[in-house]
């Protein structure tokens, strides 16, 4: 159980940084990109949160 919450705090900083890359480079990608940025990360998340739990 302490290691899925390891995961998941983890997984929850990856997204920080993207967000917070798709924010500063957000004038040279397009939303289509900044969108599958982020579906991808949330989709290997819950690959995530099924394999460990």
């Amino acid at each position: 159980m302490k290691y899925l919450k390891d995961v998941m705090v983890y997984q929850t900083y990856n997204l920080e940084l993207l967000e917070k890359y798709n924010f500063i480079f957000s004038r040279f990608l397009s939303y289509k990109d900044r969108f599958l940025n982020l579906y991808s990360r949330f989709y290997f998340y819950q690959i995530d949160c099924l394999i460990f739990s």
